[in-house]
Order: structure tokens, then C-alpha cells, then sequence
């Protein structure tokens, strides 16, 4: 999608790319594709996730406290963060019947949010691979590692998208209905929370979430890409 929108800003739209005929690893499924820019002719989709449990991994002590039935995460990735921007997200979050696992990332103190709502706990990092098995919803940034995680789990994502390639990643999960996406706009204490009970309560989110999610499982592991690459790379020299 941003290929393309460069190629016809430039009045180029059938210009190619050096690079179009190198292999790329694409790890979306074919629902989250972009209808009308794939550049690449070399194609090699790759399943990711929210990544293995590790040796030590446990999910904090203030995380298995929370007190309510559902979970949801709220992480703003960790490159546009500070604890004055997830205001708005907690205010919208900190009363509903829900609870709120935020992580903030190694440069902020969670301190810096207290006193907390007793259904809000804040963490620098939390394994997404033990997290998001809890979750019922994500907001975040529609980074693509926190997106493909939320939805390798077929959990529904609010998408506040800040910079990047975040933009097009959240208007595909939009537009396959997995997701809502507030531009920076359009972000506020009501917005939040009422695209946060739709994805919570509304059982099309989580149903087009579990079909990407299928989607996710089909695609080959790590290491049929690594295999596949080592013998490409051998048939050449």
C-alpha cells in the first residue's frame, strides 16, 4: 500500500522496483494483504506469533492479581512512549470491568503511573507468548510484532497507529474487520473506550480476529523458511 501510494504520488504507478524481484519474507497471511500494492514477485510467507515462552518466563505477580474475568493489553511498542502518552488509553480503560495489563517499555518507570486503578497493573515487559492467551482485546499501535501476536492468538485489536508502517498495518486489520483503528485525530477518552467495548462485546471482532488467526497457523514455521532459503542459496553457487 505505501509503495504504491509513492509510486503514484511520483506519477510513476508502473515503475518497478530494483528490489521487487529479491526474495521477501512476508509474514501476513493472505487476509491481511493489501488488495492493490504487492511489488514483490519472490514471495515467501513466514508464520510469526508472539514468540516462544522462554526458560524463566512467568507473568508478574501484579498480572495474575488482577481481579477481573477479561483482560486486555495496552502497549504503545517501545520507539513512540513516554508515560504522559498513555493518558488517554488509561483513562478510557481505568473503569471498565476489565482488566488492563500495560507495558510501558525499559526507558519509562512504571512508577510514574501511580496510584493505579486495582484492575490496572503496568510492567516494562510481560511475555506476549504467556499474555495474550489471557487477553479478549489488544490496544496498541498496530506495530507488526504486537499485531501479529494478538492475532496468532485470534485476539481482536484497537489500533492507535503513531508512525511507520503502522498506518497500513491497522486499516488491513480493518478492513478484514478484526480490529477498529483510531487515527490520531480521532483518539479520546470516549472514542477509546466505546471501540473497546465494540471489539470486547461484539462477537464479529473476535470472529474475523480467529479467522486471520487460521490463516497465521497455515503459513509455514522459521525453519521451513530458513530450509528453503539454505537451499535456494545452494542451488545458486
Amino acid at each position: 500500500m505505501a509503495v504504491g501510494h509513492v509510486r503514484s504520488t511520483l506519477g510513476t504507478p508502473a515503475r518497478r522496483l530494483p528490489m521487487a524481484d529479491t526474495p521477501y519474507i512476508d509474514p501476513f497471511p493472505p487476509l491481511l494483504q493489501p488488495p492493490d500494492d504487492q511489488p514483490f514477485t519472490d514471495v515467501i510467507p513466514m508464520r510469526v506469533g508472539a514468540g516462544a515462552v522462554r526458560p524463566g518466563d512467568v507473568l508478574p505477580d501484579s498480572v495474575v492479581a488482577l481481579p477481573q474475568e477479561r483482560t486486555v493489553y495496552l502497549t504503545l511498542g517501545t520507539l513512540f512512549k513516554g508515560a504522559a502518552d498513555f493518558d488517554v488509553p488509561l483513562d478510557a480503560l481505568g473503569e471498565l470491568p476489565v482488566n488492563v495489563v500495560l507495558t510501558c517499555g525499559y526507558d519509562v518507570d512504571p512508577t510514574a503511573f501511580e496510584p493505579l486503578p486495582r484492575n490496572v497493573a503496568v510492567e516494562q515487559w510481560v511475555s506476549q507468548a504467556l499474555l495474550l492467551p489471557r487477553c479478549s482485546a489488544v490496544i496498541c499501535h498496530a506495530g507488526a510484532g504486537t499485531l501479529m501476536g494478538a492475532l496468532a492468538y485470534g485476539v481482536p485489536v484497537v489500533c492507535l497507529p503513531r508512525g511507520a508502517d503502522q498506518f497500513a498495518n491497522a486499516a488491513q486489520v480493518t478492513r478484514t474487520g478484526a480490529g477498529i483503528t483510531l487515527l490520531p485525530g480521532q483518539v479520546s477518552v470516549e472514542s477509546i473506550r466505546d471501540a473497546t467495548h465494540r471489539v470486547l462485546d461484539e462477537e464479529s471482532y473476535a470472529a474475523a480476529a480467529r479467522k486471520l488467526r487460521s490463516e497465521i497457523e497455515l503459513l509455514p514455521d522459521p525453519a521451513a523458511v530458513v530450509e528453503e532459503l539454505t537451499r535456494r542459496a545452494s542451488n545458486r553457487y
